[in-house]
């Protein structure tokens, strides 16, 4: 039985924000950072425990779940824009970004859609585990 096809399937969902602690821990003895990433390397654990949190008891709407928009978004901000506006990266990096974000969207976009159809169905949290892969994957070059 595949964990998608139960009634738990949001479970795995508070299991993908520990990913987001990778680069918080092994980046947490810098002191060189520019202004920005310092608050993104801070909102990292906002990020886990708002996630984490939500998804335990993923109730559409509810206070967590605004909660952890809230900081989805005010992180995306920062860390996007950190890396558009203030990033000095090699071409081919800014290429594997434009392809990670573009997945982002994607997941996303059908994250939405799906959750909009039946709220923690199993495209819907198949969509938002992808979104959480590439999400996380992207934290990365806020620091590299």
């Amino acid at each position: 039985m595949c964990i998608l096809d139960s009634v738990y399937n949001h479970y795995i969902l508070c299991i993908t924000p520990f990913a987001n602690l990778i680069p918080f821990f092994i980046y947490i003895e810098n002191r060189d950072f520019h202004w920005i990433q310092s608050i993104v390397h801070k909102c990292i654990l906002c990020l886990w425990m708002t996630s984490v949190l939500f998804w335990y008891n993923p109730i559409k709407y509810g206070w967590a779940h605004s909660l952890d928009k809230i900081i989805v978004v005010i992180f995306g901000i920062l860390s996007i824009g950190y890396i558009f506006l203030c990033k000095n990266m090699h071409r081919i990096l800014w290429f594997l970004y434009g392809g990670i974000l573009t997945f982002c969207v994607y997941f996303l976009y059908f994250s939405n859609y799906y959750s909009s159809l039946e709220w923690c169905s199993r495209d819907h949290i198949l969509y938002h585990l992808g979104f959480h892969f590439f999400a996380n994957t992207s934290i990365w070059f806020v620091f590299i």
